[in-house]
């Protein structure tokens, strides 16, 4: 029997980064195709999933806080509170309108959700292909996103 060796603090670190760097790699292919997130179906159902308790996505926690940052977006205020609601969020190129939740569910551990408000998530279940109890890989999710080869 081989035994691994544990992952190590700069190896999680070097594995967190490269998640984020996929992020912004697919974000940005994303809206150079469909021009802004809101017309991109597996944008919008992968940023509003919601999940069951004691969960979460960090998929869909970078890809929230990656599209924050798109001049695409201007983020204000909530015009009335709600719940886990932080802001609002208006796409400048469309008009379509999105509510940023931000629910902390354990101590220093946040679910992250984007609401596209006015019109349901598109039709059809999301499958992202997984190995039951691994992880998703940043290819497989990339891919998954992008419905192509990623590249990364």
């Amino acid at each position: 029997m081989t035994l691994r060796r544990a992952p190590t603090s700069r190896d999680v670190a070097e594995a967190a980064a490269r998640q984020r760097r996929v992020v912004e790699e697919v974000l940005s292919r994303g809206v150079a195709r469909y021009g802004c997130p809101c017309e991109w179906d597996r944008f919008v159902q992968w940023v509003g999933k919601e999940h069951p308790e004691r969960s979460m996505d960090d998929w869909q926690n970078l890809l929230v806080r990656a599209a924050a940052g798109l001049p695409t977006f201007r983020i204000g205020p909530p015009a009335r509170p709600e719940w886990w609601l932080q802001d609002e969020w208006l796409c400048v190129r469309c008009g379509a309108r999105w509510k940023h939740y931000s629910e902390e569910w354990r101590m220093m551990a946040y679910r992250e959700r984007l609401v596209r408000e006015g019109r349901p998530a598109p039709a059809g279940r999301m499958e992202a292909p997984a190995v039951p109890g691994q992880a998703l890989s940043p290819e497989a999710w990339a891919e998954f996103m992008l419905g192509e080869p990623s590249g990364t």
